[in-house]
């Protein structure tokens, strides 16, 4: 019998999680490609069962991951996980999407594109089912990573034109590279990226 982990995933976010392994059908157990991000996340807080703990029953709905066999911890010893270290292998499955979804964005977008177009072929690539509820989430991801993106550049450009004047030399424009983004955001507010 193999010793399985749960996770809490979105239904885009296991749809993706599934494809990135070449996993089965939903309800299957993924088996995570040797050392990847995640495996190596796992790797790291994965334990000992305390003498306490009881397994309860998985929830409805969450995602079957199979712990693999590391170098010294053998998943017949080692298949324990607090809530928290649960918590930080999602998150780190959440960084993973951002960045690969972002890097398409950036690699592929062309202004005047309407960005569904692309998110609906991104989501076809990665193995996403197509559905409006997925879509809107994942568009909702992309704007929410180009927002912390231009606000990074926006405080890294006023930083610059500071120093700049400062030295009596002229600059400290705001972004005039980032004219594909309209709406203008207060960088104070944008908060966590997660849908």
């Amino acid at each position: 019998m193999k010793n399985l982990i749960y996770l809490e995933l979105a239904p885009y976010l296991e749809q993706w999680f599934r494809h990135r392994h070449g996993a089965g059908p939903r309800g299957t157990a993924v088996s995570m490609t040797r050392g990847c991000v995640e495996w190596r996340r796992l790797r790291l807080l994965i334990d000992v069962p305390p003498a306490d703990y009881v397994p309860s029953r998985a929830p409805d709905g969450w995602t079957p991951v199979e712990i693999p066999y590391y170098s010294g911890k053998d998943p017949r010893t080692y298949w324990y996980i607090s809530d928290k270290g649960r918590r930080a292998v999602e998150e780190t499955l959440l960084d993973l999407f951002d960045t690969e979804l972002y890097d398409f964005y950036l690699r592929g977008y062309i202004k005047g594109l309407r960005i569904s177009y692309m998110v609906i072929a991104w989501m076809e690539q990665k193995g996403i089912e197509y559905t409006e509820i997925n879509e809107n989430a994942v568009k909702k991801r992309l704007d929410r990573i180009r927002n912390v993106v231009a606000c990074a550049r926006r405080r890294r450009s006023k930083k610059q034109g500071k120093s700049l004047r400062a030295q009596g030399l002229s600059g400290g424009s705001d972004i005039s590279d980032n004219s594909d983004i309209s709406e203008t955001y207060d960088c104070n507010l944008i908060e966590d990226i997660n849908v």
